[in-house]
């Protein structure tokens, strides 16, 4: 990409004024100038291509598109002027290659590009280096209202509190209440879509020469489940899910996550990705049970 300014949401003291209330939940908002352009490649193990696009900004000003696909097939467009949040959809069913130019720009926001497969589950992360979830308060409610109208979500996954939790606070009632104020917007913004949160997972820390899992995980868990249950959504406990007290020892064992005893990398994301695939499982067989009952 080239030519392009990305403005983060947990930075929005240098933010512009005319941005601030521009942002969406995935954090970002980037302004171009003249002659700006992006491009994008499937790079994912094993996809090749992929069948659709959707090109989302909003455009206040004169401003002119350009969209090339796989190198060959060019389109231009001249932009509608409106406040709302504006959408291009490119359906060739094999994208190998997407480049997007703006020679024309005036007043143009670009939110991104959502690639999408024809089959399987998509993903989208909206993740922000440390990001206690309150942030997403300062998004604009029109703003996601409009993209999760496009994107049409069926379930939201909210999880948060890593970069909340203080190895040495045991007290979690206040960030209870603002995971409601979180949900509750997330309710507003996303209508249709379901919510899931997912609790903290657990955290090593040192104590004379061994790791334990640190005093706050727990009662992070606990406010953390307090707070879906209030707001009536559906609550996975990681921490449990992953064996619970000092589980992290495992997982820096198998090289699922850093030696700080903190993050998860990759591998250990396919193994959380399986618990959760498994939990999800467990109570579809469940609910049909149910219904066999009744």
């Amino acid at each position: 990409f080239s030519n392009w300014t990305c403005f983060n949401l947990l930075r929005m003291k240098k933010v512009p004024t005319e941005y601030q209330k521009e942002f969406y939940v995935s954090g970002y908002v980037c302004v171009p100038k003249p002659g700006a352009s992006s491009s994008f490649y499937p790079r994912p193990h094993g996809l090749s291509h992929l069948s659709s696009a959707q090109i989302i900004f909003k455009n206040y000003g004169d401003s002119e598109m350009e969209v090339i696909v796989n190198q060959s097939d060019t389109m231009k467009f001249v932009l509608q002027q409106k406040d709302e949040v504006q959408q291009i959809r490119i359906d060739e069913q094999n994208i190998r290659h997407l480049t997007i130019k703006l020679p024309k720009c005036n007043n143009f926001i670009g939110y991104g590009v959502v690639f999408s497969g024809n089959r399987g589950i998509n993903v989208d992360n909206y993740g922000l280096r440390s990001n206690s979830g309150l942030n997403i308060l300062s998004t604009d409610y029109t703003v996601n209202q409009q993209i999760g109208k496009m994107l049409q979500y069926d379930m939201i996954v909210l999880e948060y509190g890593l970069n909340a939790l203080r190895k040495d606070v045991v007290n979690y009632n206040y960030y209870e209440t603002k995971l409601e104020k979180i949900i509750d917007y997330i309710r507003v913004c996303f209508p249709q879509s379901a919510i899931l949160f997912m609790s903290v997972g657990d955290i090593g820390m040192k104590k004379d020469y061994e790791v334990i899992t640190a005093p706050a995980v727990e009662p992070m868990v606990k406010a953390q489940r307090k707070a879906a249950q209030n707001q009536e959504i559906s609550f996975w406990n990681l921490y449990n899910a992953m064996g619970g007290n000092n589980s992290m020892q495992r997982f820096v064992k198998n090289g699922w996550a850093a030696k700080d005893y903190l993050h998860i990398n990759h591998k250990g994301g396919h193994e959380v990705s399986n618990l959760l695939i498994q939990a999800f499982y467990e109570q579809l067989k469940l609910h049909n049970q149910q219904q066999i009952i009744q």
